[in-house]
C-alpha cells in the first residue's frame, strides 16, 4: 500500500518536468507555455536527480518514467546545446568577445575589472552599465580605446560596445538599450549589435519581447556581411523569442550548454538567457567567464570564419 502511494506521488511530481518537455517539443505559442520552456535545462537536472532518488527507494516504474521524461528533456534542450552551425575554417584568424549583463545594482567595480582582465577579450559587449562603472570607464577599459555607448558618448547609458579594434557607429537604432557598431577585426569587417530584451511575461506584456525583436529585425535588414548580436535576451535560444531571432534575423546562437542566470546557481542548473548570435559565415565556441558581481554570468566566445559549405 505504501509503495503504491509512493508511485502515485512520484508520477504526480513528474508531471512538472513532463509539462516543461512537452511545451518545448510542441513549440506551444501560449506565453504561459513558453515560460515553461525557459526551464528545460534545470528541469532535466531535477528530473535525473529525482529518478536516481526513485531508484534508491526501488520505485522502479516511476524511475522508468523519469528516465523517459529525461530523454524528452534532452531532446528539448538539444537545439540550444548543439544548434546547426558550420565548422571553423582551417587556419582562420580568431578573436575573442566578452558579453555580459553587469547588472545596474552591481557596485563591485574591482570584481568587474578582474573578470574582464581574466577574459582578455578583444571586444566587450556590455549591458546594464551602472553610472558608477561608467564613471570609471577610463580605468576599467584602459586597454580598449574604441567605445560606443547607447545614446552617444555624452549620455548616461546602459549598453556599450567596447573594442581594441576601430568602431564606427551604425545609425538607425530605435531602442535606448541597443547599440550597433561596425568593427574592423582580424576576420575583416563585422557588424556588432548589443541588445537587452525585457523580462518576459508575467513581468512585462508577452508582446514586448517580440516588439524588441522587430526593432532588431529592422536594424538587421540594413546590414550586410557578418553579424554578431550579443547581450541579455531574457529567453532561451530554443523558445519562441529565440525562434523569432533565428527566422527573422537569420542568426544562429552559439552553443549554450551551461546557464548564465541566476549566477549564484551552479551553471548546469541556471537558465541560458545570455547569448551570442551570429551569421552562418562565422563559427563560435562558447564558455562562461569569471563571475563579475552581477546576477548573470558573462559569456565568452571565440570567433573564427566558418568553413564554406560543401558542394
Amino acid at each position: 500500500m505504501l509503495k503504491s502511494l509512493g508511485l502515485i506521488l512520484a508520477h504526480l511530481i513528474l508531471i512538472a518536468p513532463l509539462s516543461v518537455a512537452l511545451a518545448a517539443l510542441l513549440r506551444l505559442q501560449a506565453h504561459q507555455a513558453d515560460l515553461l520552456v525557459q526551464f528545460t535545462a534545470p528541469a532535466l537536472i531535477a528530473c535525473v536527480g529525482f529518478g536516481l532518488l526513485l531508484l534508491l527507494f526501488r520505485l522502479y516504474p516511476a524511475a522508468l518514467s523519469a528516465l523517459v521524461i529525461s530523454g524528452l528533456l534532452v531532446w528539448a534542450n538539444w537545439p540550444q546545446w548543439q544548434p546547426a552551425a558550420s565548422a571553423p575554417a582551417p587556419a582562420s584568424p580568431r578573436f575573442t568577445l566578452y558579453s555580459a549583463n553587469l547588472w545596474g545594482r552591481n557596485h563591485d567595480v574591482e570584481m568587474i575589472e578582474r573578470s574582464i582582465k581574466a577574459a582578455n577579450a578583444d571586444i566587450l559587449i556590455l549591458i546594464e552599465i551602472s553610472p558608477e562603472v561608467r564613471s570609471q570607464s577610463d580605468r576599467l577599459f584602459a586597454d580598449y580605446p574604441h567605445r560606443l555607448y547607447a545614446g552617444g558618448s555624452h549620455r548616461p547609458a546602459s549598453s556599450a560596445v567596447i573594442s581594441r579594434y576601430p568602431l564606427v557607429n551604425v545609425p538607425g537604432t530605435k531602442h535606448p538599450e541597443t547599440v550597433a557598431a561596425f568593427a574592423e577585426t582580424p576576420l575583416g569587417p563585422i557588424h556588432l549589435m548589443a541588445a537587452h530584451l525585457t523580462r518576459p511575461w508575467p513581468f512585462q506584456p508577452h508582446s514586448e519581447q517580440a516588439r524588441q525583436v522587430e526593432v532588431l529585425r529592422h536594424l538587421r535588414q540594413n546590414i550586410q556581411g557578418p553579424v554578431i548580436l550579443a547581450g541579455d535576451f531574457n529567453a532561451v535560444s530554443h523558445g519562441a523569442i529565440g525562434r523569432h531571432i533565428q527566422t527573422d534575423l537569420g542568426l544562429t546562437p552559439a552553443p549554450a550548454l551551461l546557464g548564465t542566470y541566476p549566477a549564484f546557481l551552479p551553471s548546469p542548473l541556471a537558465m541560458a538567457i545570455d547569448h551570442v548570435w551570429h551569421t552562418p559565415d562565422l563559427n563560435l565556441t562558447r564558455r562562461l567567464g569569471q563571475k563579475n558581481g552581477s546576477d548573470h554570468r558573462p559569456v565568452i566566445v571565440q570567433i573564427s570564419r566558418a568553413a564554406p559549405p560543401r558542394p
